[in-house]
């Protein structure tokens, strides 16, 4: 059995680290104010920040000094001609990004046109069989979502911006319970596609507000 990380008690529930969402905010506002000391790999000066963020450079002078020497060591050796693999359009690539990345393709846009045509199904990297794209029970109907968007006041639980989506808390879709449903933008309802166990938390301490 697994305890709460701030009290201790012990948890119950799969997949949680805390025994309640009060000691999920006490331990996010604990956390929040610690301070980790860390060298810029630039300069060389010490400088303090959060323990979550991976902080390199102690300003953004130093970030960008350090990009400009970055673009600087991919253009050398010029460049080379390739052709796209998706639109046959020529373009050039420098040398070096070349001999690290195998460059196929002109833009972005071509990059996701061709996933797109490619990356189906079975042949998708995330592919888990097909157990992303089951049935939403009969509950979890227009009327349904109308009645969790008034709760929510039409608004975004996690940002605050106008809600248009209504998401499963627990990403089980069989379970329509108004606890385990919220609403959220289509940004933040993006963002819960990682990090699951975050968002988890996070959104059920978000309805304990209402």
């Amino acid at each position: 059995m697994r305890e709460c990380r701030l009290c201790g008690k012990p948890i119950n529930r799969r997949n949680k680290n805390f025994c309640s969402p009060e000691c999920w905010y006490r331990w996010l506002s604990q956390y929040s104010r610690q301070r980790v000391t860390k060298q810029c790999e630039l300069c060389g000066v010490t400088f303090e920040t959060i323990p979550c963020r991976a902080a390199r450079f102690c300003s953004q002078r130093c970030y960008g000094k350090w990009q400009g020497k970055q673009k600087a060591g991919r253009s050398r050796g010029g460049t080379i001609s390739k052709v796209c693999e998706w639109c046959g359009r020529k373009f050039n690539v420098y040398r070096a990004r070349e001999l690290k990345t195998n460059a196929r393709f002109c833009s972005r846009k071509c990059l996701s046109d061709w996933k797109s045509a490619n990356w189906t199904g079975a042949n998708a990297p995330a592919w888990r069989g097909g157990t992303s794209f089951e049935p939403y029970p009969l509950e979890f109907n227009r009327s349904f979502k109308r009645k969790i968007k008034a709760r929510d006041n039409h608004k975004c639980m996690a940002c605050g911006e106008k809600g248009q989506m209504v998401h499963h808390i627990n990403y089980i879709k069989a379970d329509t319970r108004s606890e385990n449903c919220i609403t959220l933008c289509n940004s933040c309802h993006s963002k819960t596609n990682g990090s699951r166990e975050f968002w988890q938390e996070y959104l059920y301490g978000c309805l304990t507000r209402l």
